[in-house]
């Protein structure tokens, strides 16, 4: 019988997991959710605030922010999955490498430890200032950023499962190193790795409109959450809804995120389930 605690940890992971795919969906098909497009200028109309014809208010320009929220919504996912995916596939192979090998390891942890000694925007306004703007830069900026987190995860994670009896047993009758890691490790590691995915997700998603607001993500007029947000510093004594919601966006999919890693948790830890 579910008791009311473990409905509501269900529900938090549903609702959360809905949020989240219903704007991926926007990232990836726009245009059915855009009533004007971004780029289109409306000289009459600069600078209103919401109403029935533009729902999010205008720019300085006179540009729909709705549409423009729209559109930036598939940047801001592709910037921030793509360097998820980067740090999982680095951090992964780096963090089995430093479990099953001490001088790796070593390596590993050394390098995690000198990159948490810098904030990542400080490392990543370096980079970015080196090269040219663009997706590209950005997600492999990020994606490498993440990718030492990621592998002191993995490690710590893996330390514990080579442990197992099972695992030694593998070794004593002579299984290959990759076997081993495909069917003893890997399927014993899945539940942290993507539990750190997912709260990567949402760091990703406000270091990339931090870097945007400064001026170093994708160049205009292509919109970003985070250049919405720095446009309308300079006419927010106009208009304060340039700068209300491209904010509640942003802050909306990071309070989601969050949620639903801390709903995986809650549902993939053996520990947490023997607990409700």
């Amino acid at each position: 019988m579910l008791t009311r605690r473990l409905i509501r940890r269900y529900l938090k992971l549903v609702v959360s997991a809905l949020v989240v795919v219903f704007f991926m969906i926007v990232g990836l098909y726009p245009a059915p959710f855009q009533r004007l497009p971004e780029t289109e200028m409306h000289v009459r109309a600069r600078l209103k605030g919401p109403s029935p014809e533009y729902w999010f208010g205008t720019d300085m320009f006179g540009r729909d922010i709705y549409s423009r929220v729209v559109v930036g919504t598939r940047i801001t996912y592709t910037v921030s999955v793509g360097a998820v995916l980067i740090a999982v596939m680095g951090g992964v192979a780096l963090g089995i490498a430093g479990g099953l090998s001490r001088k790796i390891g070593f390596g590993v942890m050394r390098l995690v430890d000198i990159l948490i000694c810098f904030p990542p925007i400080i490392i990543a306004i370096f980079a970015l200032s080196l090269m040219k703007p663009g997706v590209v830069p950005l997600i492999l900026v990020i994606g490498f950023l993440y990718a030492p987190r990621m592998a002191r995860v993995v490690q710590s994670a893996v330390l514990e499962v080579v442990q197992l009896p099972y695992i030694e047993a593998q070794r004593a009758v002579g299984t290959g190193l990759w076997r081993i890691v495909r069917r003893g490790i890997l399927p014993q590691i899945m539940a942290p790795i993507i539990v750190q995915a997912t709260i990567m997700l949402a760091t990703a998603m406000l270091l990339e409109a931090g870097l945007s607001f400064l001026g170093l993500g994708i160049r205009p007029p292509t919109p970003t959450w985070g250049a919405l947000i720095s446009e309308a510093r300079r006419v927010m004594h106009i208009n304060l809804s340039l700068l209300v919601f491209p904010s509640l966006v942003l802050s909306a999919n990071v309070i989601f995120i969050n949620l639903l890693g801390d709903g995986l948790r809650d549902f993939l830890d053996p520990k947490m389930r023997r607990a409700q």
